[in-house]
C-alpha cells in the first residue's frame, strides 16, 4: 500500500482529472479527537464534490469514497467507475480526505510527532466521514453508496458495519480484510507476487532469483564497488544499506503486481501496460544481478528513455518502515508507517524459497521492536478482528467484496461469496481494484462484466431504499 504523490488545490478551486469530471474543494471542520468531550480542537477535513449529474436533491444517491493513505486528489483521478455510475444514476459524488493524509492534517506541519499522531485510527476516521455525511444528508435525501480500493475498501466496508444508519451499501474493492487483521498467511503476497511474475514470461522468476543470488555473492565477496556499479546507485552501496537496496528493488516488484494493468497508467508510477510482464522481458535480456536492475528501473525510471536517471536514489525512492510492501515517500509517509504500527497487520519478510526475494527478515517482533523505537507503541494485532468483524463478516450487509486474481492483496481478502447480499466478484486477470478504474479502450471483457455486476447490485439496494423511503 503506496502513499501518492500530493497535487495542491486552494480552497474554492476546480480540479479536473482524467477522468474528465470536476470537483469543488471544500472543507468541514472536524473534531480532532471525536470520542474526547475534553479535547475541543478541531481541524479543517478536505472533500471533493461534483454535483453535474443531480436533477433532484431529494431523490439522488450520495456516491461517497472513503480516502485511503494519501491526497484524495489522486483517489478522485483514478476512480473513474464511480463517477461514470454516478452519470448514470444521477449522483452526487463526494471524495472525501483521510485525516493526516493530503491537506486534512489536524496539527498541520507539525502533525506527524508521536503526540499528535495519537489522533490517527481507523475510528476516527469514519467518524469524521459520518460527521460528513451527516451534513450531507441534510440537504441530499438518497441513499449513501460508499466506494473504496484496498484501504479505502476496507473504510467502506467499516462503513456499513459501523454506521448503517448512513450507509446503505459499500463497493470493497481488493481490500485484505483478513490480513489486515491478522488471519491467514499475509506471506501468501509475496507468493503471489512472485506467482505474477512467474507466470507473465517463460524463466522470469528463474531470472529474478538467480539476480538476487548473484547480488549475494558479491555481498559475500565484499565487492561493493561491483553492486554499486552493476545497480547504478546514487550511494556507494555498503553493509549499511545493502538491505535497504534489495527493499528498493523488492518494492518496485510488488508494485508492478499491484499496478499491472492491461494499458498504460500513472497511478502509483509511470508504467506500460502489462507491466510484470515488461519487467520479465527486461529482466531475462539480462545477465545475473544486472536483470534485477532492468526488472526494477521499470518503476523508477519509467518507459521514456530520455527521462531515464543517470542513477537511482535508493533512499529517497524508498523508504524503510513498519509495511514491506511500501510506505511511499514524503512526510505523510509516516501517517501510514504509524497505522501500521498500531492497527493495521501487514505481511512480513520474505523467505527465499516460497517466494523469488531474497530473505528479508520482518517478523512480528521484528515490527514490534521498529515500532517502539520509532513511535513508542506496539501493534494491535487483535483489534481490528474484534471491532470490524473479520472473522464473522455474515454479520453485515450489503458489501460487494471484489478482488483481481492477479493482485497480491487478493488471498487476503473475501475470495468467495458470503451470501447474496455479500458477494464477492473475482476480476480474471485484473489486478489491484481494477475494477474502479474508469472505462479504457484496453479494458478486458471480465473487468466489463465485474463493473456491471456492481451496477446491478448497487442499483438493487438503491431501489429497495427507495422502496422503503416512498421516494
Amino acid at each position: 500500500m503506496l502513499l501518492l504523490s500530493l497535487l495542491s488545490v486552494s480552497v474554492a478551486a476546480k480540479l479536473k482529472f482524467e477522468t474528465g469530471i470536476k470537483y469543488e474543494t471544500k472543507w468541514i471542520d472536524q473534531r480532532v479527537d471525536n470520542f474526547n468531550y475534553y479535547l475541543d480542537k478541531t481541524y479543517k477535513m478536505r472533500y471533493l464534490v461534483n454535483t453535474d449529474f443531480v436533477k433532484d436533491e431529494k431523490t439522488a444517491p450520495i456516491f461517497f469514497y472513503t480516502g485511503n493513505e494519501g491526497p484524495i486528489d489522486s483517489f478522485a483521478a483514478n476512480t473513474g467507475f464511480m463517477n461514470e455510475f454516478a452519470e448514470e444514476e444521477n449522483a452526487f459524488i463526494v471524495y472525501a480526505e483521510h485525516r493526516y493524509y493530503g491537506q486534512s492534517l489536524p496539527y498541520g506541519n507539525s502533525s506527524f510527532t508521536p503526540e499528535n499522531m495519537a489522533y490517527l485510527s481507523v475510528e476516527n476516521a469514519l467518524a469524521d466521514f459520518a460527521q460528513l455525511i451527516v451534513e450531507l444528508k441534510k440537504t441530499y435525501k438518497g441513499p449513501l453508496i460508499c466506494f473504496g480500493g484496498s484501504y479505502g475498501g476496507l473504510l467502506s466496508m467499516y462503513m456499513r458495519m459501523t454506521y448503517p444508519n448512513l450507509v446503505n451499501g459499500a463497493l470493497a474493492a481488493s481490500s485484505p480484510v483478513y490480513w489486515i487483521s491478522a488471519m491467514g498467511d499475509s506471506h501468501g503476497f509475496w507468493v503471489k507476487t512472485t506467482e505474477d511474475f512467474s507466470t507473465a514470461l517463460d524463466k522470469c522468476e528463474d531470472t529474478i532469483r538467480a539476480g538476487f543470488a548473484a547480488l549475494d555473492k558479491m555481498k559475500n565477496d565484499k565487492d561493493w564497488a561491483g553492486i554499486t556499479k552493476t545497480m547504478r546507485t546514487c550511494q556507494n552501496i555498503t553493509e549499511d544499506n545493502y538491505m535497504h537496496m534489495l527493499g528498493w528493488a523488492r518494492n518496485a516488484m510488488a508494485t508492478m503486481a499491484m499496478m499491472d494493468y492491461p494499458y498504460p497508467t500513472n497511478f502509483e508510477a509511470a508504467l506500460p501496460g502489462n507491466p510484470v510482464k515488461e519487467s520479465c522481458v527486461r529482466a531475462v535480456a539480462e545477465t545475473g544481478a544486472d536483470s534485477i536492475r532492468e526488472a526494477a528501473g521499470l518503476v523508477y525510471n519509467g518507459t521514456d528513455p530520455s527521462k531515464y536517471k543517470q542513477c537511482f536514489d535508493i533512499m529517497e525512492e524508498y523508504v524503510y518502515c513498519s509495511d514491506p510492501t511500501g510506505c511511499g515517500t514524503g512526510p505523510q509517509a509516516l501517517a501510514w508507517d504509524y497505522q501500521c504500527c498500531t492497527q493495521q497487520v501487514l505481511p512480513g519478510g520474505t523467505d527465499g524459497k516460497t517466494d523469488m526475494f531474497p530473505l528479508i527478515k520482518f517478523d512480528v517482533d521484528d515490527r514490534a521492536a521498529y515500532c517502539n523505537k520509532t513511535w513508542g507503541v506496539v501493534p494491535d494485532r487483535d483489534w481490528l478482528r474484534i471491532k470490524y468483524w473479520a472473522d464473522n463478516l455474515e454479520a453485515t450487509s450489503n458489501t460487494i467484496f471484489s478482488n483481481g486474481d492477479l493482485d497480491p492483496w487478493g488471498p487476503g481478502g473475501v475470495t468467495h461469496d458470503l451470501r447474496h447480499d455479500l458477494p464477492a466478484p473475482l476480476v480474471h486477470g485484473g489486478a489491484h481494484h481494477y475494477d474502479l478504474r474508469g472505462s479504457n479502450s484496453g479494458d478486458t471483457q471480465d473487468v466489463l462484466n465485474v463493473r456491471q455486476f456492481h451496477r446491478d447490485t448497487i442499483r438493487d439496494w438503491m431501489a429497495q431504499f427507495y422502496a422503503e423511503q416512498e421516494l
